[in-house]
């Protein structure tokens, strides 16, 4: 048997693939000067803070109703005792 010749792929992406890349630092560089209170440098009270509050007040008065009614319900000791008298050998 002979040696068999090595094969050598090509480059599919034609030596684009080999460009440095660098990041652009520009856009995260803040002002050097603090000027405004933090409510006007920074968004606090976004629409998704404000949506995730509308949905949970209905949420926490409806587990806070359920609650309530299962609290008011009146279950007297012996409902769930075992019946030990002449009553019970009959069934």
């Amino acid at each position: 048997m002979g040696t068999q010749p090595t094969y050598e792929m090509e480059d599919p992406f034609g030596g684009v693939a080999q460009i440095e890349l660098k990041r652009d630092f520009t856009a995260h560089k803040r002002a050097a000067s603090d000027e405004g209170g933090l409510f006007e440098r920074y968004q606090y009270f976004t629409p998704g803070l404000f949506m995730g509050l509308i949905a949970v007040l209905p949420l926490f008065s409806i587990v806070f109703v359920g609650l309530r009614a299962l609290s008011s319900l009146e279950v007297s000791y012996f409902a769930f005792s075992k019946e030990m008298g002449p009553a019970a050998q009959r069934k």
